[in-house]
Order: C-alpha cells, then structure tokens, then sequence
C-alpha cells in the first residue's frame, strides 16, 4: 500500500482499518504538523502486523518514535525520510533487532541540525545485526556530521551486510572503505557526493573486496577519476563467471573502453538523474531494497 500525502480524513479513520493481510505500508505524513494521531491510529489497527513500512515525516523531534519501535517489532524493513528538526535521535531505532533493510534520507531542504550523527547510527549499527542493507541520505556538509567512526563498525556488527548506499556522507573517508571491503557478504556499495573519497581509497577497496563486490556505483565526488576502471577490469578477470557492473556518474572517461571483459559492464553518466536532493532522498525511500543486482 502507497499512500503519499493523502487527505486528512485518511490518516485516522482509514489508518485503523487496515485489513490485517497488509504487511506493507508506505505513508506520507509530511502534510501533517502532528504525525502521531495517524501513528497511533496505524498502531491500534494492523500496525503492529507490518513486515515493511516506509515513513515521511516533516518534524522529525514532534515525532513520537516509541509508537514506531514499541510496537512494530516485526519489521524487517523501514525507510525514513524527515525533514525539519532540532535535537533528536535515531538510538531507538536500535529497539527494532529484526530489521533486514534501512533506509534514512534527511530532507535537503533542512537547515537544522542533523539527526545522523555517529552518537545515533552506533545504537542502531551495534543493535541490528541482521541488516543486510542500509542506505544513509545525508544533506550539506554543515548538518550532515555521521563519520568513520560509526560506518566503521558495520563490518563487526552486520557480518551479514549486502547492500551499502551512501548519499551526501562528508565525513566518510578513504580509511573507512577499506573497513567496509572486509565484508565477505558485501555486493553492491553506492557512493553519491562523498568530498573525501578519492581514487586512492577506491583502488584500495577493490582490492580489498575482489572476491565480493560486484555492483559498484561512484556518482559526483570531486576526487574519483577514470583511474578507478583498471582495478575493476582485474577484478573481472579474476572473476570470469560473475556479471560486474560499474556505474560512473559525473566522472570525466577519456580512455578507451574498447575490449572490456565480456563480464565487466560500465556504464558512464555525465549527470545523475535526479538533480535535486529531496528527489534522490524520495528515490532512496520508494525503491524496494534487495538482494538482487
């Protein structure tokens, strides 16, 4: 069930009764100053029930989360976006243990202060060790403060990880990729607007996770070049069974690309398709995050 920004008269009555084959939900509530009446309403009818729920909201500190993380301890996936906030949290979040697929995307258009934080990941990260995907939508460099210190800890904590997606991660470093590629389980790693990431810290990655990855993605960061191609065509020839795809958005290519390995596909963008951070984060929450490449 998609329901985006629906009418007021859907949020309580309509909410609470849900049929309770419904395992899948996804809610706009960003036209509401105060989400918690549709939470509650949601709660108290099949809410409790749900597997897979996608939720946008507009004041992430109003929000009371308790509704969320008490209640829908069967969620094998939720995709949050929120916009307008001052302080908060995502430590309770670290209740929800049986969480498979995680999506957090902050609104662009926020000017407060950041929820995705090392002191709110850390909870999460340590407490859902069956993720098996997360992807973190960061803003502008000024709120958006999550580093190494919390991306880090995922190969010790999610020894289970397949999935790895980042947007707008400014403080993660070429240190932490090379942590990340000690992921025998890892598949696919997105990177979208990351200012510290450099051709060094990619090379090293590859390197690293030969026998892994096989999805890779690298769109607008200022110090990736074409130089990161020839790691990707070893590793294809190491690996002439598997399919290996590499996307490059906003990367100059001026080599050849002539007599690739027929298992190495790249795929090369002069501009990403979304131009705008709040479409991207939108992007993050409709997809449905699996396992397949």
């Amino acid at each position: 069930m998609n329901a985006i920004n629906p009418g007021r008269e859907i949020t309580g009555l309509c909410l609470n009764k849900l049929g309770p084959d419904i395992e899948d939900i996804w809610i706009g509530l960003n036209h509401l100053p105060d989400p918690n009446p549709a939470l509650r309403a949601l709660v108290s009818g099949n809410g409790k029930k749900l597997i897979h729920f996608g939720l946008i909201v507009t004041n992430y500190q109003m929000t009371n989360w308790s509704l969320i993380t008490d209640n829908m301890l069967k969620l094998k996936s939720l995709k949050l976006t929120f916009g307008s906030y001052g302080s908060g949290s995502l430590k309770q979040f670290a209740k929800l243990k049986n969480l498979e697929f995680l999506v957090l995307a902050e609104d662009s258009r926020n000017e407060n202060e950041s929820v995705l934080t090392d002191e709110s990941l850390i909870p999460v990260i340590e407490s859902c060790n069956k993720l098996k995907s997360i992807a973190i939508a960061g803003t502008k460099v000024k709120t958006c403060r999550f580093t190494h210190r919390s991306i880090a800890m995922i190969p010790k904590y999610c020894p289970l990880m397949e999935q790895i997606r980042f947007l707008n991660g400014h403080n993660v470093l070429d240190e932490t990729l090379a942590e990340l590629a000690k992921i025998s389980t890892l598949r696919v790693l997105h990177l979208s607007s990351m200012a510290r990431i450099t051709d060094k810290g990619i090379i090293n990655f590859v390197k690293i996770a030969k026998n892994s990855v096989r999805n890779f993605r690298v769109s607008d960061c200022p110090h990736v070049t074409e130089a990161i191609i020839e790691p990707w065509i070893e590793v294809a020839n190491s690996r002439p069974t598997e399919k290996i795809k590499v996307y490059l958005e906003v990367v100059a290519v001026t080599r050849s690309l002539d007599n690739l390995p027929s298992n190495l596909k790249i795929d090369i963008k002069d501009r990403p398709n979304s131009e705008s951070v709040p479409k991207t984060d939108n992007t993050l929450l409709r997809n449905n995050i699996s396992t397949n490449t």
